[in-house]
């Protein structure tokens, strides 16, 4: 379920980087470390989730204010405006990892109690 997840996002990516073969190193990071197999490291990698999104509603914030300010003087801001973008991209990445999480981490305690059983 997260490789599927993981391949749609890398190709939404892809599509709205016209033909740059690029993916954010944080998201392919951040990938690579969701692997959990129990509750601590569902937790740990929930935590990490947290600062992670908390960093990049920080991000967004203040490039959409440096969009506002930039709008304002009258000059060209469509590379803030790119670089918005990408991280609502990766926001929206984030969001649906989190999802798949909670589904993976149900699942997990579900198994748990079949076997208490």
């Amino acid at each position: 379920m997260f490789d599927n997840i993981y391949e749609e996002c890398t190709k939404q990516w892809h599509i709205q980087r016209a033909n740059k073969d690029w993916l954010p190193t944080a998201l392919t990071t951040y990938w690579d470390e969701s692997r959990f197999t129990d509750r601590i490291s569902y937790l740990e990698w929930v935590c990490r989730w947290k600062e992670t999104y908390k960093k990049l509603s920080q991000d967004s914030r203040s490039c959409k204010l440096a969009i506002r300010t930039g709008q304002r003087e009258g000059k060209i801001t469509w590379q803030e405006q790119g670089h918005r973008e990408a991280l609502r991209f990766f926001a929206i990445c984030l969001l649906i990892l989190r999802a798949e999480g909670k589904c993976r981490s149900w699942k997990m305690k579900q198994e748990a109690k079949q076997l208490v059983s």
